[in-house]
């Protein structure tokens, strides 16, 4: 069977249901955009990615977008972007985003221009950049940055769990930490809910909706656990 073929491989697999985006792409969409949304608001793609670095990502989310490329990761969102009544694609700036950098000619780091021009002494941020996304002039502090781009993964492994596609947090963890890095401090997406606590955390996602759109709005599943008190995992 698949599990006995991927336990032969050495693989560390989850369940997941069938969904849009199953489980790691839909989550990773909902990072990634929420970082090309920061973009689009002016902030400079290095603080951005410095942020992610920080909170224990082990790449910026945007260099992460260069080396996939921005041509290829178009197609990849409108894939998985459905009717785009999705709950994560609400007041992002993601598809915006990426169709000035492609065509300004930025396709990613494969040509030496992306979000960052390639040269001998690294990377360094596209001096056009200012010119495709103008600073709104609201200066963003580090934690509302990290909260951002952190909450965005862990609100939509929520709605995963509550649409079904995965059925055991501890999957949702596993696949965050084993899939694509997310801090392992936390324990995983779900497992940063549980280090804040519920009601903390819907709290702090009230307080992002009210600043940044409906995309931060709490799931039903976290306000009716909210409301009972109730946890992820046992202490």
């Amino acid at each position: 069977c698949a599990l006995d073929a991927i336990a032969g491989m050495r693989k560390t697999p989850i369940v997941v249901n069938d969904g849009l985006g199953f489980y790691t792409s839909r989550v990773v969409a909902a990072y990634t955009g929420e970082a090309f949304t920061l973009l689009a608001e002016g902030l400079a793609p290095d603080l951005i990615d410095d942020v992610a670095l920080k909170a224990g990502m082990p790449i910026g989310p945007l260099a992460m977008a260069d080396i996939t490329t921005l041509t290829l990761l178009k197609d990849i969102v409108a894939s998985i972007s459905g009717d785009g009544s999705a709950a994560w694609l609400q007041g992002l700036r993601l598809t915006e985003a990426l169709e000035t950098l492609t065509a300004a000619g930025r396709t990613g780091k494969a040509d030496g221009a992306g979000i960052y021009d390639y040269g001998d002494y690294g990377p360094t941020p596209w001096s056009g950049l200012p010119n495709c996304f103008p600073s709104t002039g609201e200066e963003l502090v580090r934690d509302t940055i990290e909260k951002r781009l952190l909450y965005a993964q862990s609100l939509e492994a929520v709605r995963a769990i509550e649409d079904g596609v995965i059925e055991n947090p501890i999957d949702a963890d596993v696949g965050s930490v084993l899939g694509w890095a997310f801090p392992s401090a936390y324990g995983g997406v779900i497992g940063l809910v549980h280090t804040h606590g519920i009601s903390q955390f819907v709290a702090e996602c009230d307080a992002l909706k009210n600043e940044f759109g409906g995309r931060f709005e709490a799931p039903q599943l976290l306000l009716d656990m909210a409301g009972r008190n109730d946890t992820f995992f046992q202490d």
